[in-house]
Order: structure tokens, then sequence, then C-alpha cells
């Protein structure tokens, strides 16, 4: 999601989760990163909110 300096949504864009595949999530993120910037038509800051997932089991 991209706000203006009010707030308000300029762009918005949601995509599924590559499950189980590291770097196919960082390539996801990394596509709605530059289509955010492409849509400010200027750099910006970016804060990422995820899910979180239970800690591993220690063996």
């Amino acid at each position: 999601m991209l706000l203006d300096d009010t707030g308000a949504t300029r762009w918005r864009e949601r995509i599924p989760t590559p499950p189980d595949d590291y770097r196919a999530a960082l390539a996801a993120i990394g596509g709605l990163v530059e289509q955010a910037r492409t849509a400010a038509g200027s750099a910006i800051s970016v804060g990422i909110g995820t899910p979180a997932r239970g800690a591993p089991t220690a063996r």
C-alpha cells in the first residue's frame, strides 16, 4: 500500500505469499516495492508487515 502525506491510499496491491520458498517470497516483495516506487514516481520508504510463524521446535 502506498500512502500520501495525508494517509490516503494512492496505490494498493496484494499477492499470495509463495509458500515455503524464501527466495520466491523475497522476489515477490521486491516486485511489490518496485511497483509502489513506480506508482509514487520517486524513491519511497518501505515498511513490511507479515504474519508471525511459530518458532521451529528445538531438538
